[in-house]
């Protein structure tokens, strides 16, 4: 009789307990310069799609507290070009656009600008919200106290240092320290 009612069970409620794998979000995060001396501060973004993504009206969200639970969200201002991020590209979000491409000149890709106080160098909670307010991307990056934080596989959900590391006078570094091979 147990069998047949652990059966049951099984059958009834079996879905309660399954997992989904996770699906890669539509754009990602890729790098974050959160080491970066403040107003010259920035985040990488990547369009995992094979369409085009015009992020002009996207939010780019950041400082969680106890009381601002739902972060404040920052407007992404196209400031080179139109706001629409070809399939598979980069874009940037910084702090202060004009400050970003004076320092990274030559720099062709994407730029939002989009101001925010200062992201924290300890980790802190990030969200990127598409046009109809759908959370694509929602995490706490690892510290990175110097250097540019970077994802190392885009199309992998996984925020644990496994698949970030910190990218340090231009060698790709795992958070211990070791380069990478």
């Amino acid at each position: 009789m147990l069998p047949i009612v652990l059966i049951i069970f099984s059958f009834i409620f079996g879905g309660i307990v399954q997992t989904q794998a996770a699906q890669t979000p539509s754009v990602v995060i890729t790098a974050i310069a959160a080491g970066a001396p403040s107003g010259e501060e920035w985040v990488e973004v990547y369009n995992t799609t094979d369409r085009e993504l015009d992020m002009s009206a996207w939010r780019f969200v950041e400082g969680f507290t106890a009381s601002a639970p739902n972060g404040t969200r920052h407007k992404l201002v196209p400031y080179n070009s139109g706001g629409t991020v070809a399939p598979h590209q980069y874009a940037v979000i910084a702090q202060d656009a004009p400050a970003f491409l004076s320092k990274h000149a030559g720099f062709s890709k994407i730029v939002f600008d989009s101001s925010w106080s200062s992201l924290k160098e300890d980790g802190e909670r990030v969200q990127m919200i598409d046009d109809n307010g759908t959370i694509q991307e929602d995490f706490t990056y690892i510290p990175a106290k110097t250097g540019v934080l970077k994802r190392l596989d885009p199309l992998i959900v996984d925020y644990t240092s496994a698949n970030w590391a910190v990218v340090e006078d231009g060698a790709l570094k795992h958070r211990d320290g070791r380069e990478l091979q």
